[in-house]
């Protein structure tokens, strides 16, 4: 039976508070909710911690309760699209683990929970929730809260039977198609787009990039690609975290060099200060240009996959120089994401044999129509 305990208001409407007194102490707990019968739920819980402590014992923990250290302790270290994304799984996370506590979060706990997700979303996005939920069992077991993590043997096998990621996309622009969007664009989304192509940048990196990050007189890093200057990228706007030095080739250089400054940030607002990594603004003006130009199916995020095409096929530059050059984690993610290039290799080599077999029995033919005259 769990012990007795006040339930109070410290205003006629607001929270409920619960306050327990044990040995001589008096404890006072906020218990996050309005309404009366959750908040004695919570209660008798927080009551059952306090006695487990007491008695050195390891109390038992929620997922909400798990959830909110989490994000308060992990959430200073993420980029803001990276927190933003864990928000959201968190929120469906909390929708349906909520109280339970993390011992009851079981294989079949996580099979409920996938079962009423794909009633809403696609399976990558129920990947994401998960591998949410096993970041947070992750930090719980660094806080002895659990010796446990389900989620990652449930994923490994349900990995092998349905529950995957999309194929990675394989978009990239032709230089035609670059030529005609660029043609319908404004100046500095022109210079936007460039750069992407020209750097690979990330949408964070280039709306967060200033003038002293660029070296228009340092010569280029990779033997293998002429450019006259560097861009510097600091941790604090790269997936990575790290800091790496690109190359800034030709047509960025000229067209980043004599463009006119107005403020910090390369790519500002008209009050010179940088666009939000939210704005819709060059991704409106890039959409806009597709359209004029009858390019379809292109996002802002294909230029950077365009500029790793480019390096690799105009170029020649090795995986490890466009892992590098990109800021992947290891040349294993580069190489996933460029393989499809290799099939489109393979496949541009079987149509030149095949052309090749057709110019063969083609001279062929006009030989024996040359014998066959001169016998005649």
């Amino acid at each position: 039976m769990p012990e007795n305990f006040r339930l109070y208001q410290k205003e006629p409407g607001g929270e409920w508070y619960a306050r327990k007194r044990r040995n001589g102490k008096e404890f006072n707990k906020c218990l996050d909710t309005k309404d009366k019968s959750l908040a004695r739920q919570r209660g008798d819980k927080w009551v059952a911690s306090l006695i487990a402590c007491e008695w050195g014992e390891k109390p038992r923990r929620t997922f909400r309760e798990a959830a909110e250290r989490f994000a308060e302790e992990h959430f200073p270290d993420l980029r803001p699209g990276t927190a933003d994304r864990y928000t959201t799984s968190i929120i469906r996370l909390l929708a349906h683990f909520g109280d339970i506590y993390l011992d009851k979060i079981t294989s079949s706990a996580l099979s409920e929970f996938e079962t009423i997700r794909r009633r809403e979303v696609q399976p990558p996005t129920i990947r994401r929730d998960l591998s949410c939920l096993s970041s947070i069992f992750t930090y719980c077991q660094v806080w002895e809260w659990d010796e446990r993590n389900p989620v990652k043997p449930y994923m490994e096998v349900r990995g092998r039977s349905g529950l995957t990621e999309n194929e990675p996309r394989q978009r990239y622009l032709s230089h035609d198609e670059e030529e005609q969007i660029l043609r319908y664009l404004p100046d500095r989304p022109k210079i936007a787009v460039c750069a992407y192509i020209d750097v690979g940048f990330r949408r964070t990196e280039l709306l967060g990039l200033q003038w002293t990050q660029l070296h228009f007189d340092l010569p280029a890093l990779e033997e293998s690609v002429r450019a006259r200057g560097q861009v510097k990228l600091f941790g604090k706007t790269t997936k990575s975290r790290r800091t790496r030095s690109v190359p800034l080739l030709d047509r960025s250089y000229d067209m980043l060099r004599f463009a006119e400054r107005n403020g910090l940030a390369v790519l500002p607002r008209v009050d010179g200060t940088a666009f939000s990594p939210k704005t819709p603004y060059l991704w409106e003006a890039f959409k806009k240009a597709c359209r004029k130009a009858s390019v379809k199916d292109a996002t802002l995020h294909d230029l950077r996959r365009t500029c790793g095409c480019r390096l690799l096929q105009d170029y020649r530059t090795s995986m490890e120089v466009v892992s590098r050059w990109l800021g992947h984690s290891s040349v294993k993610v580069t190489e996933k994401h460029y393989a499809f290039l290799q099939v489109e290799q393979l496949h541009e080599a079987v149509e030149r044999g095949r052309e090749n077999v057709v110019r063969m029995a083609e001279r062929r033919a006009v030989l024996r129509a040359r014998g066959g005259q001169a016998g005649g």
